[in-house]
């Protein structure tokens, strides 16, 4: 395949392409090749897409077929091993049906042979979302009642793309997942005995919400799911009424109204999301009956761009509840600074992926994208050996990477706990049940911490449960929260914590309907006819772009129990328009202020650097280290940047080395300690550095 003709394929087919996979054979990072290889010589790129649907789309060349060949040969798979890869992933199944890609998928039974005759292990593409109608059908004829239908008896297309060929399976039908387990998965694990499977289209399947389903297996599973689920006493709380014999899934512009107060399209939501999960599950246990050490990765996207759940997808269950061990997403999988100064990245994909304790998959696609994955990425041990999450990337075409120098310090990147001191919480129903508003305000608040570097953790609601190692809690604009969410952030703050809260946090229930006074009202000293006001006021001054030196203007802040808490009316977006972006907010300086002041004026970690430098902490308790990450978005080289760090109770420093994809070898950097801090100036920063404090 040509790079002109790679550069076609859509940004959603290219996501996979950036898998990565640390094994215990290589000793090293998963790696890019020492050198860009020419299109037309070996070693060949294989890659994810089999020919039939590059010739089924109308973008193969005149000479794919034959480049196609020659990439499937024994000698370009040798030379590919002996390039350096470890790792070698290729196509599967995409969705034609069983006869029509078993040709393709001999070949990767024989090119996965020779893989490890080689060294290297396999990783392989699934089409998990979608099947071709025009040959599926021919060689299944009951698949007429294996796809999605919508209100009008329609078959349901992929969402995105001309795709018009490309319908949604019905996932909650048990014939059609019985033959797509029995049939191409077991065939797969069977022949190909790979180490991975990755499932693509994960979050295309059901389709988003303005396309109810009229299956036989929704509309029957809905009114299951509603009488399972909630007593004939919550229906009747829920909906004036207890008997949902004639409930059909809702239709909802989504698009012209992003806020979901209507209790059957909330529970539609949820039971979307679950039929996701629950499908999800049956497949990963399924691939782990047959072989336990294949690791499974899912596209589930981002959480930073859109409403997950309008489109069938709660993170949290997808990745806690169905034995998944990665996630990938497809839009941030370059990190950037756009030349509006607007800081782009998957920083989000990989704090969550370490709260959820799954490895991110995407990301790591250009120098300053796998710095960003150095610097964040979670590495998950995984069965049979090895890791997921390392920095690098699966395709050998995208030339030289800046850590090939950092195979020798694969130890720093694996097995550590990030140091935090502030949690900002996801919540799934404030999320779920309002498109806008939650979502902006907390990517929003996540852009200030970030590039203030302030260190911090994202959680959902089950961590609500243990909050002992952060001294800051952040709901920003977290509507929806129930009476024991509520309970635990109260103790929190009550016994010495901090609670940093914006907008309508705590205003709803779980159902999203309000309360007559905010639930954590007597913590933040706030009633709700005050918020109102002060929002008022805080919405049209004129000093909303003057907060510098008049921090606390518009915000409330006061002591509970033993804790500190702070209300600020808003998170006031820098753009227009109801597209979440990650552009700081115009109050940006207030928020951080906020946050210090709750977490008694000082963090963990502090560097003074520009707003452009990101930083990561970590702790190795192995190793009795601290590692700390610095990344810079801005190709201006930084010299003397100055950073305290609080040395751990009971711990010295031995030494500081600095060790960075700027400059050959380690370099030891003096340091002082006052008083149970650390202080050290990092002698220049150009791209990404790595600073090991050992301790003793």
């Amino acid at each position: 395949m040509s790079l002109q003709c790679l550069k076609c394929l859509p940004r959603l087919l290219l996501a996979a392409l950036c898998l990565t996979v640390l094994f215990p054979c290589s000793g090293l990072l998963a790696q890019d090749s020492e050198k860009a290889y020419s299109p037309d010589s070996l070693p060949m790129e294989v890659g994810q897409e089999p020919l039939i649907f590059r010739l089924r789309r109308g973008t193969a060349a005149t000479d794919d077929a034959e480049r196609w060949a020659r990439a499937h040969t024994e000698e370009n798979i040798r030379k590919i091993a002996e390039s350096g890869e470890k790792f070698f992933y290729t196509h599967f199944y995409k969705g034609f049906g069983f006869q029509a890609e078993k040709e393709e998928m001999d070949l990767t039974v024989q090119t996965a042979a020779w893989a490890r005759k080689y060294g290297m292990q396999a990783g392989v593409y699934f089409q998990w979302g979608s099947v071709v109608w025009e040959t599926f059908l021919q060689e299944n004829p009951r698949a007429k009642d294996w796809v999605l239908l919508d209100r009008d008896g329609h078959p349901v297309r992929i969402n995105y793309g001309h795709y018009y060929w490309r319908y949604l399976p019905d996932l909650r039908s048990p014939e059609y997942m019985h033959w797509y387990k029995e049939t191409v998965l077991r065939y797969c694990i069977e022949k190909v005995k790979p180490r991975y499977i990755f499932l693509d289209n994960v979050a295309e399947n059901p389709p988003v919400s303005w396309q109810p389903l009229h299956n036989r297996y929704w509309v029957e599973g809905f009114r299951d799911y509603l009488r399972t689920n909630y007593t004939a006493e919550q229906r009747k709380e829920m909906l004036g009424y207890s008997s949902v014999d004639y409930v059909l899934p809702p239709y909802w512009e989504w698009e012209n109204d992003k806020v979901v107060n209507d209790p059957i399209m909330q529970r539609w939501i949820d039971f979307r999301c679950k039929s996701v999960t629950d499908a999800v599950a049956e497949t990963c246990r399924f691939i782990k009956s047959l072989d336990s050490t294949i690791a499974v990765g899912v596209n589930i996207h981002e959480i930073s761009r859109e409403n997950r759940a309008i489109t069938g997808i709660d993170p949290v269950a997808v990745c806690n509840r169905t034995g998944v061990d990665a996630w990938s997403g497809e839009i941030w999988d370059e990190a950037e600074l756009t030349p509006e100064g607007v800081l782009i990245s998957p920083i989000r994909e990989y704090k969550a992926c370490r709260t959820l304790k799954v490895a991110f998959q995407s990301g790591g696609r250009g120098p300053l994208g796998r710095a960003v994955k150095m610097a964040f990425s979670y590495r998950l041990r995984i069965p049979g050996g090895g890791y997921l999450g390392a920095p690098g990337r699966a395709s050998y075409l995208n030339g030289p990477s800046p850590n090939d120098k950092f195979y020798q310090y694969v130890d720093y990147y694996r097995d550590t706990e990030s140091v935090a001191d502030v949690a900002v919480l996801h919540s799934y129903p404030s999320l779920a049940y309002n498109s806008f508003d939650p979502l902006a305000s907390t990517i929003g608040f996540e852009q200030t911490l970030i590039q203030a570097k302030v260190p911090f953790d994202i959680i959902f609601e089950e961590n609500l449960k243990d909050l002992s190692k952060y001294k800051v809690l952040v709901l920003a604009n977290t509507e929806c929260m129930a009476d024991s969410e509520i309970a635990a952030v109260r103790a929190f703050v009550r016994n010495g914590g901090a609670l940093v809260a914006t907008g309508s946090a705590s205003l709803y229930n779980q159902w999203r309907r309000p309360r007559p006074e905010f639930g954590l009202g007597d913590v933040l000293g706030l009633t709700r006819e005050e918020a109102r006001k002060t929002f008022d006021s805080y919405q049209i001054s004129d000093a909303v772009s003057t907060w510098v030196g008049a921090a606390g203007l518009y915000a409330k802040r006061g002591a509970f129990g033993k804790g500190r808490a702070v209300y600020i009316p808003r998170v006031i977006p820098a753009y227009q328009g109801t597209t979440v972006r990650m552009n700081l907010p115009v109050n940006w300086p207030e928020l951080e202020e906020a946050v210090r002041w709750a977490a008694g004026g000082e963090f963990s970690v502090r560097v003074q650097a520009p707003l452009t430098v990101v930083m990561n902490l970590y702790r190795k308790k192995e190793k009795d280290q601290m590692i700390l990450h610095l990344v810079n978005f801005k190709p201006d080289l930084i010299r003397e940047i100055p950073v305290e760090l609080n040395i751990p109770s009971g711990k010295k420093v031995r030494s500081v080395t600095l060790i960075s994809t700027d400059r050959e070898g380690t370099q030891p950097v003096n340091f002082s300690v006052d008083k149970a801090v650390l202080n050290f100036r990092v002698p220049q920063l150009q791209l990404y550095d790595m600073l090991v404090i050992q301790l003793g």
